[in-house]
């Protein structure tokens, strides 16, 4: 045996420790930078502002363009219906964006009131109104107005104010046994005594079921979006659709579950003998394309609503996954236009009755996925259904509930 060979391999490696251990403590040290910090979440201080006139405040994670998806516009979309010709409006935004046009999302205006803007990394102190009522729309959101709403309410000696918490998601879930998890999870309890929206009926009876109370609780059914739904009924779905697979790739949000799509089209691309004759397309999140054994996943970003729309016009088959008890909406879109689409159960929620071109996995392992995407693609090209769920076409489902909210205000206000 060589032991000298080993000697000198020991020795070379001690040696070259040495010079990687500060650089490896850098990159540490980089990590935990970028680490979730408490005090990053800014936390405004209040004001007294004495004009008595009803003002909706809004209160935004984001308003930056390339990560408003549709949780953020479906908050917007309530907030406009809520402010509309007789309130004021106010958005908050809580991160450390600024107002910089050229990268927020700009909101269509709804009647004559202005919509005002206030970003928290900028204006930390907020004036507040006897008659402000807060829509938070996400665990930060609510974390971070939580003193501001306290503060109000001994201010003005609102013994009874409640506030509106908009659950699009079960947010801890989002972060496993961490810091978040327990902050997320807390913002339930601390705004129990305030009025919950739901989205979606699954969603709502997860939280009853885990045993989540608030005093007053609303559901809305998730429906299709205006633009969506003009392209639908405008243009005639087109029924000669092409042999492509349309994935909602956000690599960057755990609960899309984008390696286990990778990874199924890695299995489905190595083993189904007519891979090569089809195209790969993600909308979602950018990212460098992916190639597989036998194909390329395309990825093409956040697209138009309209280009979104032709893309699911033209597709046969799509698969999107949301690994949590809300029913995300690529599914809901994509079937609605024909797609042929592969989901997700969580929990309670099976989105198998919502029409016929959903398929909804129990298993969804990558090789169960895989085997599920060859069966449908050896079906091509079977025309596809056209099987439009009537209720996620109406819009009344999100009117009634503005117009429940808007008395329950005017309630409160006497």
């Amino acid at each position: 045996m060589n032991l000298t060979g080993i000697k000198y391999s020991v020795i070379d490696m001690a040696k070259m420790n040495k010079f990687l251990l500060p650089i490896y403590r850098k990159i540490k040290t980089l990590e935990t930078k970028r680490s979730f910090k408490i005090d990053k979440i800014p936390i405004p201080d209040g004001c007294v502002d004495k004009n008595k006139k009803i003002r909706i405040n809004l209160v935004l994670p984001t308003l930056r363009r390339t990560k408003v998806f549709a949780g953020i516009n479906t908050a917007i979309r309530i907030f406009t219906k809520l402010y509309g010709e007789r309130f004021d409006a106010r958005i908050i935004i809580v991160s450390q964006e600024t107002n910089d046009p050229r990268f927020i999302y700009k909101i269509e205006e709804n009647g004559e009131n202005e919509i005002e803007e206030v970003f928290l990394s900028q204006s930390i102190v907020l004036p507040i109104r006897i008659n402000d009522f807060f829509v938070m729309t996400s665990w930060k959101t609510a974390y971070a107005i939580q003193d501001i709403c306290k503060w109000q309410k001994q201010t003005f000696k609102l013994n009874d104010r409640r506030f509106f918490y908009l659950i699009q998601d079960f947010e801890p879930g989002f972060f496993p046994w961490t810091t978040e998890y327990a902050l997320a999870e807390m913002t339930y309890k601390i705004y129990s005594s305030s009025i919950a929206v739901f989205n979606s009926h699954e969603l709502h009876q997860y939280f009853v079921k885990h045993g989540y109370r608030f005093d007053k609780e609303y559901e809305f059914t998730p429906v299709l979006n205006p633009v969506l739904k003009d392209c639908l009924l405008k243009n005639e779905i087109n029924k000669n659709r092409k042999k492509r697979i349309l994935i909602y790739g956000r690599p960057s949000e755990p609960r899309n579950a984008f390696e286990l799509i990778r990874y199924a089209l890695v299995i489905w691309s190595k083993e189904y003998s007519k891979a090569k004759e089809w195209s790969i397309i993600s909308l979602g999140e950018e990212f460098e394309d992916i190639k597989l054994p036998n194909n390329i996943i395309k990825s093409k970003g956040k697209v138009t609503l309209e280009d979104y729309a032709n893309y699911m016009s033209t597709s046969y088959v799509g698969i999107s996954l949301m690994i949590s008890p809300h029913p995300s909406y690529p599914p809901l879109e994509m079937s609605t236009f024909g797609v042929k689409t592969i989901t997700n159960t969580f929990e309670n929620k099976d989105l198998s009755n919502f029409n016929g071109n959903i398929i909804s996995l129990s298993d969804y392992s990558p090789s169960n996925i895989a085997k599920t995407l060859e069966n449908i693609c050896e079906k091509f090209p079977e025309e596809s259904e056209i099987e439009v769920n009537e209720n996620y076409l109406k819009e009344d489902g999100i009117d009634v509930l503005c117009h429940s909210l808007i008395q329950l205000i005017d309630e409160i206000c006497k």
